[in-house]
């Protein structure tokens, strides 16, 4: 009898072993919080300057619009005129722009020229003469201003004050705008690179031809014509 009671012990003891359950020591630690964010690239450009000379001398006027973030600036000149007399080369003038990139990474600036408009904005009675004809035209299609202001671009890419970068030069007297084809982007600076808060400052300079006369073009045909050259700055990120 003893020897069953110790059997039975003995089998209560191993079905507990085996319905039990063992417990092992735990830690548990989170991170909450993981954020993602987008860098940005963003590139700020102010109409900063105008000069102009001989403004004042036959009326000529500049009104200027500096722009800012996402905000266009521009200029416009009224009654330029191509005038020389005593030295005088005609109205000449300069548009500045400060240029910075005011993102969180670096980037590649691009610029470009547009001829956008050139028109005869109407046709008044010397310009009508202009062709020796007086019919309501001036013997041209569109506009003739293109034709007779040139234009030059210079860089200053170290932000010291010196314009040490030509954009182009045209034989150093700089293009005439009527060699860019209307309404087609033409591009004048390519791959600036632009690290986040570094500036540059590009000056754009024109100029009438000094004597219209003196290409055999009657002074007259760009009475009231009106010509727009649009400038397009792009920053684009920098693949590496």
């Amino acid at each position: 009898m003893k020897k069953v009671l110790i059997l039975a012990l003995t089998l209560v003891l191993a079905l507990g072993m085996m319905g039990g359950s063992f417990a092992f020591f735990t830690d548990v630690e989170t991170s909450t919080g993981n954020v993602f964010t987008a860098s940005t690239l963003d590139l700020l450009v102010i109409t900063d300057g105008v000069e102009g000379s001989p403004f004042g001398t036959h009326g000529a006027t500049m009104t200027e619009t500096a722009g800012g973030n996402a905000v266009n600036g521009f200029v416009v000149f009224n009654d330029l005129s191509g005038y020389q007399a005593s030295g005088n080369t005609g109205d000449h003038g300069f548009i500045y722009w400060t240029i910075t990139n005011i993102g969180g990474m670096t980037g590649s600036l691009d610029m470009t020229y547009t001829r956008a408009l050139d028109d005869d904005n109407g046709i008044n009675e010397p310009e009508d003469w202009a062709d020796g004809d007086f019919d309501g035209s001036d013997g041209t299609p569109g506009g003739d201003l293109g034709a007779h202001l040139r234009i030059r671009s210079e860089a200053d890419l170290d932000n010291n004050g010196s314009y040490e970068t030509l954009i182009q030069n045209g034989g150093g007297e700089g293009e005439f705008v009527a060699g860019y084809p209307l309404g087609v982007p033409v591009e004048k600076l390519s791959n600036i690179v632009l690290n986040p808060g570094q500036t540059i400052k590009v000056r754009f300079e024109f100029r009438f031809n000094a004597d219209i006369g003196g290409t055999g073009v009657d002074d007259n045909i760009i009475q009231t014509d009106t010509l727009q050259l649009d400038v397009n700055f792009e920053l684009l990120q920098n693949a590496d």
